[in-house]
């Protein structure tokens, strides 16, 4: 399974982001990836010996969203900015 967190998606509009907020958006995502590394080394897998697994991948650039599927529908985001950082 994968599970992505995006910053500053939105580039025009009324929730746009400024460029002057991207530097401070990604500190908190790096701030974001070390908590959920530390707090994942933590957590065991019931009475088992097995621990949760997780890896981090950071990168920035465009990105296009859209709703795929067709019967459980979701949220996905596509693009070479996605693909980067999940093979980091």
């Amino acid at each position: 399974e994968d599970y992505v967190v995006t910053s500053s998606c939105v580039r025009d509009g009324p929730n746009s982001i400024s460029h002057l907020r991207y530097k401070e958006e990604t500190v908190n995502l790096v701030k974001l990836a070390q908590v959920l590394i530390d707090v994942s080394k933590k957590l065991k897998v019931g009475e088992s010996e097995l621990s949760l697994q997780f890896r981090a991948g950071l990168h920035s650039g465009p990105c296009v969203g859209a709703i795929a599927g067709r019967h459980r529908r979701f949220y996905r985001l596509f693009g070479d900015t996605v693909n980067t950082a999940a093979r980091m």
